[in-house]
């Protein structure tokens, strides 16, 4: 094969790596290692040796360790095939079947080979240990979605090419599938070797790519595990790394976050949440309770706030923070928001037509981001008042703010369907993201919903008493309602009146009750011409007075 007679080569193992590639070296000597340390067998690898012309020939070696009955190696059978000339890989060995095609870095194949081989060294050598840098492009989709798939390509190719400069030579970095890479870094002392990493890729991305005259800015989330002895296996590092990552989006994006032990712990909370979510939907262990909404003016319940609960078997009643991101994660929400839409519909038809209220009560349904986006949602909605024989201005769907203004376009066409069917629209938490007017001109709604974090704080803090000033101005100057959510006391609610605010909900009011409660409170209402008063009368007959907040 490489134009040598026995005698021109010699007898020991040095004289044959010494025809090794010295790129390809170490990474063979590794191999061997990795195999006589039983961490990885057989050995299946691929390299370049001297002919005997002076030129590299591509080879394929095939072998493993024969040990005696004590375990000693003391031969290695194998094979040897030449494979130069089989392909493209001669004159670029990234090409292949264990590279990427697109990006023509490592695959996920040749990944887990290094990092089988970085887990042996590390283990012989604990003192050079190293680390798994797991990363994805932010939002992506929205790139293959807008520009076309073929840009995504291209994207891809040139975030490949940009990582790769960034990185040391001995570092490797692999493509380990869709947009997410997979970078192994070597030869650090601890995990500023691995955040010094980290920070020059993200350095990478503050220049938009160019991409044949196209610019496209685009971000990454890192998500790093450090080697430590309780590593055995080359997915267990994945997985760790895997998990950083998604805590690095969850806090915002763009940025790296090291795995610690407490993420492991929160991600086998979350798949036994996971677990138990499925169920729950399957048993109907879902309830909806209802928050009555008053006019500040009259005193007069306008309606309901539909909020989910969930009846677990063992923890007891959970609110949705203590759930709903992991339902969204999922998809269940998407079941959970049909089922309090339909359930909330029924509950309120059968109550206007056993309490007659003028105008007749409405009922404020939440609807998802991920429910929001779906294309059937007005064709759901739309079954739902017909299955529950409930009128579309009885409903109002409300939707947060940061949901419309992400999907701007998409959202001004959904709530023109949805208005067609006479439902009422109201922006949640309307004041915590990032509004634009022109857009909230376009938008068909009808309420601002002014977020519980400016309720809470107007009294003793003078930014959100403006701002909620502010946002009762702009929405009578826009022709649209208010609504105060998360009052609790009697003078926030007085200074909410002042400032002109249509309708408010919360605890001085009432919490969110079950249906059997609710129905109740409508009994011992309707006759009155204030059902506040009656409501707080009732309340103070069964409780001791604490002052300016409400016992309830």
């Amino acid at each position: 094969m490489l134009g040598y007679q026995d005698r021109d080569i010699g007898d020991s193992p040095d004289d044959w790596f010494e025809l090794v590639h010295p790129d390809d070296r170490e990474r063979l000597r590794s191999m061997i290692d990795a195999n006589l340390a039983g961490s990885i067998t057989p050995i299946e690898h691929r390299y370049r040796i001297r002919h005997r012309d002076g030129s590299y020939r591509w080879m394929l070696a095939r072998a493993e360790m024969l040990r005696d009955d004590a375990g000693r190696v003391y031969r290695i059978v194998g094979r040897q095939t030449d494979v130069h000339g089989e392909n493209e890989s001669d004159t670029d060995p990234r090409i292949g079947g264990l590279h990427d095609p697109l990006t023509k870095l490592p695959n996920r194949t040749v990944l887990t080979d290094r990092l089988r081989l970085a887990l042996a060294r590390a283990r012989r050598d604990p003192g050079r240990p190293f680390a798994l840098l797991f990363f994805d492009v932010d939002r992506f989709k929205n790139v293959n979605d807008s520009l076309g798939h073929l840009t995504g390509d291209r994207l891809l190719r040139a975030i490949a090419d940009r990582v790769q400069a960034a990185c040391r030579p001995a570092d490797t970095v692999a493509r380990f599938g869709g947009d997410e890479f997979v970078i192994i870094v070597e030869d650090i002392t601890d995990v500023r070797g691995a955040t010094a990493a980290a920070e020059r890729i993200l350095g990478e991305f503050r220049v938009p790519f160019d991409l044949d005259g196209l610019e496209v800015f685009a971000s990454v989330s890192i998500g790093i595990a450090v080697w430590k002895p309780s590593y055995e296996r080359p997915e267990d590092l994945l997985r760790d790394s895997d998990t950083a990552m998604y805590r690095a989006k969850a806090n915002g994006r763009n940025t790296f976050v090291v795995f610690d032990e407490d993420m492991h712990a929160r991600v086998v909370a979350t798949l036994r949440l996971e677990t138990d979510l499925r169920r729950a939907i399957a048993r109907n262990e879902f309830r909806v309770y209802y928050q009555p909404i008053v006019s500040m003016t009259v005193g007069r319940i306008t309606g309901f706030e539909a909020l989910v609960r969930w009846q677990h078997p063992e923890r007891d009643l959970l609110l949705p923070l203590s759930f709903i991101g992991v339902a969204e994660e999922m998809g269940a929400i998407i079941q959970i928001d049909r089922f309090v839409a339909e359930e909330a519909c029924r509950q309120l038809r059968a109550w206007q037509n056993k309490y007659r209220h003028n105008p007749p009560l409405n009922v404020s349904v939440n609807i998802s981001g991920t429910q929001f986006l779906q294309p059937d949602l007005v064709q759901q909605v739309d079954h739902i008042l017909r299955k529950t024989g409930l009128y579309g201005r009885s409903l109002t769907i409300e939707v947060t703010e940061s949901v419309l203004m992400e999907n701007a376009q998409y959202a001004s066409a959904m709530l023109d369907q949805l208005r067609a069917l006479d439902i009422g629209i109201s922006i949640d938490d309307f004041g915590t993201g990032y509004s634009s007017l022109a857009y909230l001109r376009r938008f068909k709604i009808d309420t601002l919903k002014i977020d519980y974090s400016f309720v809470s704080r107007m009294l003793a803090d003078e930014e959100s008493s403006q701002i909620v000033k502010t946002i009762t101005t702009l929405a009578g100057n826009l022709g649209k309602q208010t609504v105060a959510e998360g009052v609790e006391t009697r003078s926030q609610f007085e200074a909410l009146r002042e400032l002109g605010v249509d309708r408010a909900q919360g605890i001085y009011i009432s919490p969110a009750i079950p249906a059997e409660e609710a129905e109740e409170l409508l009994a011992r209402t309707v006759r009155e011409d204030n059902h506040l008063r009656r409501i707080l009368h009732d309340r103070l007959k069964t409780s001791a007075p604490t002052g300016d907040s409400v016992v309830g």
